[in-house]
């Protein structure tokens, strides 16, 4: 892997996980990034499309930045989520037990791997190791075989010894 293959994926999985859900909610479904009403879905995904395209053009140094954002942003919703559940009522049984059912979903994992990817990619060093093709090796490519090289095959032995040479030939290859 290179560089830029790294910070695509990195940005892949900020824009997948703006879009999947965050949290659970029992009875009342799963929460994305999109559904907020604070608008931070569109900001992740406006700086995953940007990293994108700054490491389709080959510069990688806006993905640092943008993937710190991300981070800081999913360690900020988490940790906000999980005070607003401590802070539940806990003298009613019912709020506990909803509070509890809770639990993050898969966007804060994408968003997570995705953000960690995003800030390694200027660092990562990974090289694509360069193969050799048939079409590289000119000597490699077999030439048409000519009636004078299919002469050269070896002998066979039985009838054929009393069989005039240009007969066997016709014999063998259908020439």
């Amino acid at each position: 892997m290179n560089r830029k293959t790294v910070g695509l994926i990195g940005a892949a999985c900020v824009a997948l996980g703006v879009f999947c859900p965050l949290f659970n909610i029992p009875f009342f479904g799963a929460i994305t990034y999109m559904v907020q009403r604070q608008g931070e879905g569109w900001f992740l995904l406006a700086g995953a499309i940007i990293v994108a395209l700054f490491n389709l053009n080959n510069v990688s140094w806006p993905s640092v930045g943008l993937g710190l954002i991300t981070l800081v942003d999913v360690g900020l919703t988490l940790s906000n989520f999980y005070q607003v559940i401590s802070e539940a009522d806990t003298s009613n049984p019912f709020v506990q037990v909803f509070a509890h059912a809770v639990s993050p979903q898969i966007g804060f994992f994408l968003l997570i791997a995705g953000g960690i990817l995003m800030t390694i990619c200027p660092f990562f060093q990974g090289q694509i190791p360069q193969t050799e093709t048939v079409w590289d090796k000119p000597e490699t490519i077999t030439q048409p075989t000519t009636l004078a090289q299919k002469a050269k095959a070896p002998q066979l032995s039985g009838d054929f010894d009393s069989v005039p040479e240009q007969e066997r030939l016709r014999r063998i290859y259908g020439v």
